[in-house]
């Protein structure tokens, strides 16, 4: 026999044999002088399966709320210590059970402190946004998740509001908003002099809305702790003799109240990026000038848009008064906000805002107040213009006059200039003067499923109750549910089938109406596949009605969250197809679910929408239920391997809390494991690493 053939057969020996001893054949442990030893008592002996059980469920949340304790004017005043109220159970004493973070950071117990239903967290709140996150027991031992996000300050909002005339308003409603966060508020009145004082505000940009009697409507911003300019308010102007909705009459009829920059300019129906043309657009430019004359007289002529610019620091203020229509039961306005601001000082005070409002002569109004670092970066193109955006307003009475409000206000200074542009003012005799949105248990909608998908016919399902309205002898002929994502259409749903013969009829006297939450719009994923998923952000929701004489109306639906879809093949335990599957995530979880090697079992359902019986924190697209080889022993080999993931580049401080069920005290294998273990991040493992039953043979995370 040739050697090399020796050398194969030798080296197929020993393979064999290593492979019998490895598998616990031959009748040896491989150690003949050493018995095999037994385990120790504390550890959680291994189940009888090596692989996660599907049907294991989790339990369920305690039903405990926890609520931010405000301070007067309705912010947390800068270094006073947060309260979380707790409601429907009682709080557990035990602080070590305790895992708090606040703005990222890992609180230790030395910070926080119990009294009978509040939970104090006793450290420094920084000037603006802070987020405080609680993983916590009940009295009862079941887990309690809460969140609070809280913006704090030591500086005033103060100001005084005038009439046209300059004489002091008093008994005036203020309201000021965060121009970060517009959903952050505090409301006071003026005082006989005019005046209005609102405390404890960051030092960050405040958008002032001021309401009077008989509809005397005014705003203002600036920067809290500085000089606010007085609100001037406006009442209900005498409509124009003629309509000048969309600018071919100049700017005739629009008021000038301060003195903005009222110009018209040329319409550009999508902002762009302000970029210098392609080689390709000039060639197409070029050729277009060489055209024939009758295909140049084909292309529409351009329009023009109004714009409403700053004019020196401060709000500028710019009215239309009009009578529609008899027969107009909504009025609409379509609108950008453009800054120079964007992107050098985004993220800083000089956070020029805007105010746009409609109302009625008898006192219905929509307005929206909004300002750069509260639309966000992705809003803008790299030129500082927003999509078109849209408002309306229902009106009381059918063809009631309208007026149309504008404010601009540069903020922080009086050098770099914004504007509101306007595209037109509409109206139209249909009206959807109710509607709601729902996930697919009827809650409200919070967050939408926004990818490709084969659940539900490959449709996003999404419940509705409405109420349409229109001519008597009209019939509604579309109703339809829009998607956006900076505020471009991606995805349209449908109104399912079985509404359509009640939905698609006569408005009648009474409308068209769906009373109770059900099943009303699918939304095509295959449509949803162009919504960029790369990051966590909005999407707008608007919904869209046309009657059978071409006539439409639109009404903004708000914002939800995207979720993203897990295509991953790392999956154990079967899918809720009946719930929409349950694959969906935000993109942080996506990114964290990536980086480590692990099957995956349960993350959150169809828009984020509650599992039948169990995984009730299942709901944000944030947790995630998974499992590794040798988990099921929860020993001290299974406690390294968590470690190892936690320590896993692209997760750390992501992930702020883990389930497993073990017994957290000395001589539990598992908890000895990690008990004084810091982790790559510096936080304490025994901080992050909780027990909590259900979790025998799967772990649990939540991403952040």
């Amino acid at each position: 026999m040739k050697w090399s053939n020796r050398i194969l057969l030798l080296c197929a020996a020993l393979i064999l044999v290593e492979s019998l001893t490895a598998c616990g054949g031959g009748g040896g442990s491989g150690n003949e002088s050493t018995p095999p030893q037994p385990p120790v008592a504390s550890t959680p002996p291994p189940v009888a399966s090596t692989d996660p059980d599907p049907h294991e469920q989790e339990p369920t949340l305690s039903a405990m709320t926890l609520s931010h304790v405000r301070t007067s004017d309705a912010l947390q005043a800068q270094g006073s210590p947060l309260k979380l109220k707790a409601t429907g159970a009682a709080l557990s004493s035990d602080l070590s059970l305790y895992t708090v973070y606040l703005n990222g950071d890992l609180l230790d117990d030395s910070a926080l402190s119990i009294t009978g239903d509040e939970l104090s967290v006793n450290s420094t709140l920084t000037d603006g946004k802070n987020k405080v996150l609680v993983f916590a027991p009940d009295g009862a031992g079941a887990r309690v998740e809460g969140e609070a996000v809280v913006w704090a300050g030591a500086s005033a909002v103060q100001g005084r509001v005038v009439d046209e005339t300059g004489n002091p308003v008093s008994g005036a409603t203020v309201v000021a908003a965060l121009g970060d966060d517009s959903t952050v508020t505090a409301t006071t009145t003026t005082n006989a002099s005019g005046h209005y004082v609102l405390n404890n505000f960051p030092a960050r940009t405040v958008l002032v809305q001021v309401t009077g009697t008989n509809g005397l409507l005014g705003s203002t911003a600036s920067v809290a702790g500085s000089a606010f300019p007085d609100v001037v308010l406006l009442g209900f102007g005498t409509p124009v003799a003629s309509l000048n909705n969309d600018f071919l009459a100049g700017t005739s009829g629009w008021i000038n109240h301060n003195g903005a920059s009222l110009t018209l300019v040329d319409h550009v129906d999508n902002p762009g990026p302000a970029a210098a043309s392609s080689s390709l657009q000039k060639v197409s430019a070029l050729f277009m000038r060489w055209l024939p004359l009758s295909t140049a007289h084909a292309q529409a002529p351009p329009t023009k848009d109004l714009r409403v610019g700053t004019s020196g620091k401060g709000p500028r203020t710019v009215t239309y008064t009009f009578r529609p229509p008899a027969d107009t039961k909504t009025a609409r306005i379509r609108y950008r906000f453009q800054t120079q601001e964007y992107p050098t000082y985004f993220g800083t005070k000089y956070n020029d805002s805007f105010n746009v409002a409609l109302r009625t002569n008898s006192g219905k109004s929509a307005v929206v107040a909004g300002a750069m670092n509260e639309l966000g970066s992705a809003a803008f193109a790299s030129g500082g213009s927003t999509a078109w955006k849209e408002l309306t307003v229902e009106l009381a009475t059918a063809g009631e006059p309208v007026q149309v409000d504008l404010t601009v206000a540069n903020v922080g200074d009086g050098v770099v200039d914004s504007a509101v542009i306007v595209n037109f003012v509409s109206t139209s005799p249909l009206s959807i003067p109710q509607a709601s949105l729902f996930d697919i248990d009827n809650s409200s909608l919070k967050y939408l499923s926004a990818a490709s998908h084969t659940y539900f016919n490959s449709t996003t399902r999404v419940h509705a109750t409405f109420k349409v309205t229109g001519p008597d002898s009209a019939k509604l002929s579309s109703l339809e549910l829009q998607v956006l994502q900076a505020g471009a259409v991606k995805a349209r749903g449908t109104l399912t089938t079985s509404l359509s013969s009640s939905v698609y009829t006569a408005f009648g006297t009474s409308g068209i109406k769906l009373t109770g939450a059900q099943l009303a719009f699918e939304i095509p994923a295959s449509e949803l596949a162009s919504v960029s998923t790369a990051t966590d952000g909005p999407l707008t929701l608007k919904l869209v009605a046309k009657a059978d004489d071409g006539r439409s109306v639109e009404k903004d639906m708000g914002s939800v969250q995207l979720l993203d879809h897990w295509t991953g093949t790392d999956r154990y335990g079967g899918r809720d197809d009946n719930r929409g599957g349950d694959d969906w995530l935000t993109a942080v979880t996506r990114e964290v679910c990536k980086a480590v090697t692990v099957k995956w079992g349960d993350f959150s359902n169809m828009n984020a929408g509650s599992f039948a019986t169990d995984h009730s924190s299942h709901t944000k697209g944030i947790d995630v239920d998974g499992w590794y080889a040798g988990y099921n022993a929860r020993d001290a080999a299974a406690a390294t391997k968590m470690i190892a993931l936690l320590n896993t580049a692209g997760v750390g401080n992501k992930v702020k809390i883990v389930y497993v069920t073990h017994t957290a005290i000395a001589g539990n294998a598992f908890y000895d494991a990690y008990k004084d273990v810091t982790l790559a991040d510096g936080r304490k493992a025994k901080k992050v690493i909780q027990n909590w039953g259900g979790h025998e043979s799967h772990f649990h995370w939540n991403v952040q």
